[in-house]
């Protein structure tokens, strides 16, 4: 279809026909043939083929724009949503101030040292490439044939919290955070989980604690 698409695009073009003159022309096919007036209309599979090859004759303007990425509205609603299947309230409020500090909700973030270099950190939760989580992370998503996305990321974590079948993070330090959900403090639940779960290097617990109170606010 794309050579079938080429060919329609290049046909008759006078012989003095500039560059310009050739993407004005094939522009305004382009556009007729996406027309409502068109009679077959067009699929959005066939735009993108013809739009492609708009670009492969030179104009790159015309080419299919890249998917954006969610924004960060998104992307907060979306770990609302997966963390309050099997949390209250205030147990994924505590979850999603430390994810804020950790990530800003970026399930492809890497961590960007002082220096400007990238670091080990990965993920909503920032994991670090070759540490025990990481590693038991890419052995989870592995067995169960899932891309590594910020619902695997999420996945994961709540099974580790859960019991020591994916992730063992130790049982005293786990029954502390069970302990800790139950009492839906969410100051000492976001303390607790920073300290037991993700036991950052510099926790900047004031504002993992901020944030968590504002989410705890929002979330009903």
């Amino acid at each position: 279809m794309l050579d079938a698409i080429i060919g329609l695009l290049q046909q008759g073009p006078p012989s003095s026909e500039t560059t310009m003159d050739r993407q004005i022309r094939n522009r305004l096919r382009y556009e007729s043939l996406l027309g409502d007036d068109s009679p077959k209309g067009a699929s959005l599979q066939s735009q993108e083929d013809i739009a492609r090859s708009l670009r492969l004759l030179g104009d790159s303007n015309i080419a299919p724009r890249p998917k954006e990425k969610p924004n960060l509205l998104t992307r907060i609603k979306f770990v609302e949503n997966e963390l309050l299947k099997n949390y209250s309230p205030e147990v994924a409020a505590a979850i999603m101030g430390n994810i804020d500090v950790e990530s800003s909700f970026d399930p492809n973030k890497k961590q960007i040292l002082n220096d400007g270099t990238v670091g080990k950190g990965r993920g909503l939760f920032q994991m670090e490439m070759g540490g025990p989580m990481f590693t038991a992370y890419q052995q989870y998503i592995k067995n169960n044939n899932m891309p590594n996305t910020g619902g695997s990321q999420i996945n994961f974590v709540m099974q580790a919290l859960k019991d020591d079948s994916v992730y063992d993070i130790g049982s005293g330090n786990r029954k502390k955070l069970q302990d800790a959900f139950k009492t839906g403090n969410v100051d000492l639940i976001t303390r607790e989980f920073s300290k037991r779960f993700l036991r950052p290097g510099k926790p900047h617990l004031n504002r993992r604690l901020k944030s968590a109170r504002k989410f705890s606010q929002q979330i009903r």
